[in-house]
């Protein structure tokens, strides 16, 4: 995985992000979520984009 400065906060971050708009609470199970973000992880993806209107909320949840 490839990582680049973000700007001059001195952080870090994976080029490819780990979105979870379609997936957590609505579409996939929970646990297939968490699954989902230890292979994220694991591949060193540390950039993850979640909002609180994703999934009414619940996409936050599974993420947390």
């Amino acid at each position: 995985m490839h990582h680049r400065h973000l700007g001059r906060s001195g952080l870090i971050i994976s080029e490819i992000a780990y979105g979870n708009w379609l997936t957590h609470g609505s579409q996939v199970e929970a646990d297939a979520g968490v699954a989902c973000v230890r292979a994220a992880l694991e591949t060193g993806i540390t950039t993850f984009d979640t909002a609180d209107v994703y999934a009414g909320t619940r996409a936050e949840s599974v993420l947390g």
